[in-house]
C-alpha cells in the first residue's frame, strides 16, 4: 500500500481497543436511491441556490483543506468521482451499480478533524481504515470528500453576519450549517451518478462499521425492499 494507506492500517478504533478486523455492532445511517420526486426536489433546491447572486469572501473557510494521512487508494483516480473527492476502496464485483458509502471529512475551524500542518488525527484514520475493511469484505465502494464545495457562504448568510466582523468570523459562524448541507449535496450528486449505484449511504466521519462478520448495508437494503421503502434514516 502507499504511505497514505499504510498510515491508517492496523490502528485501533478509539475507545474500543479493536483493530479494523474486530469490533462491535453500531448504528449506521443509510440512504437508498430515492424516487424521482425526491430527486426533483433536491434539483429544484440546488438550482434555486445556484441562481442566487452568491458572493464569495476573499477566504471561504478558515483552514486550508488537507488530505495528508487519509487512506486514499493508489492508482488512477476514477473518472466518476466528483469535485476533489477521493476513492478509499472500490470492492464492487461489477464496474457499475452496487452500494456506495460516502464520508465527508471536512476540516473545521476548531481543528478537531485535522490541521493543515499535521496529518489527520489518528482516531479519524482508524475509523476510515475500519470502514475500508468493511467495504472490502462486503463488496462496496467507499469515497470521501475532504474539501468543501465553494463558495461556502451564501448571500443570505453574509447579510446576517455582523459587518464589524471579519470574513473568517462569518465563515466560522455558518460552518456547521454549511458542512451539514454538504452531506445533502453529496447524496444528491452521487444518486445521479452515471455509475447507477443501487444505494448511497451517508456516514458521518466519526461513525464506523466495525462488525465485519455481518453485512450491515446488505441487511438494511433487504429490509427496505421488504417494506417498500426509499429512505432509511437514523434517529439521533
Amino acid at each position: 500500500p502507499d504511505s497514505a494507506q499504510a498510515s491508517a492500517d492496523g490502528l485501533a478504533l478509539p475507545g474500543t481497543g479493536e483493530t479494523p478486523d474486530g469490533g462491535h455492532s453500531v448504528n449506521a445511517a443509510m440512504m437508498s436511491k430515492v424516487g424521482c420526486v425526491v430527486i426533483a426536489a433536491f434539483a429544484v433546491a440546488a438550482q434555486a441556490l445556484k441562481a442566487q447572486n452568491l458572493q464569495q469572501y476573499p477566504r471561504a473557510f478558515s483552514q486550508p483543506p488537507a488530505k495528508e494521512g487519509l487512506p486514499i487508494a493508489s492508482g488512477p483516480r476514477p473518472s466518476w468521482l466528483l469535485k476533489d473527492d477521493e476513492l478509499i476502496i472500490d470492492a464492487r464485483p461489477q464496474q457499475q451499480g452496487g452500494m456506495l458509502i460516502i464520508q465527508p471529512v471536512l476540516m473545521d475551524n476548531s481543528g478537531d478533524w485535522g490541521k493543515a500542518t499535521k496529518k489527520r488525527p489518528r482516531w479519524l484514520r482508524a475509523i476510515l481504515a475500519t470502514n475500508r475493511n468493511h467495504a472490502r469484505k462486503h463488496g462496496h465502494a467507499l469515497i470521501l470528500r475532504w474539501k468543501p464545495t465553494q463558495p461556502q457562504l451564501r448571500l443570505w448568510q453574509q447579510k446576517k453576519c455582523d459587518p464589524n466582523k471579519t470574513a473568517d468570523d462569518c465563515s466560522n459562524r455558518w460552518e456547521r450549517e454549511n458542512f451539514n448541507w454538504e452531506k445533502h449535496m453529496m447524496l444528491y450528486e452521487y444518486l445521479l451518478s452515471p455509475q447507477h449505484f443501487t444505494h448511497v449511504m451517508m456516514l458521518d466521519a466519526d461513525a464506523a462499521l466495525v462488525k465485519h462478520s455481518f453485512n450491515i448495508l446488505g441487511d438494511m437494503a433487504q429490509q427496505m425492499a421488504t417494506r417498500n421503502l426509499d429512505v432509511f434514516l437514523t434517529n439521533e
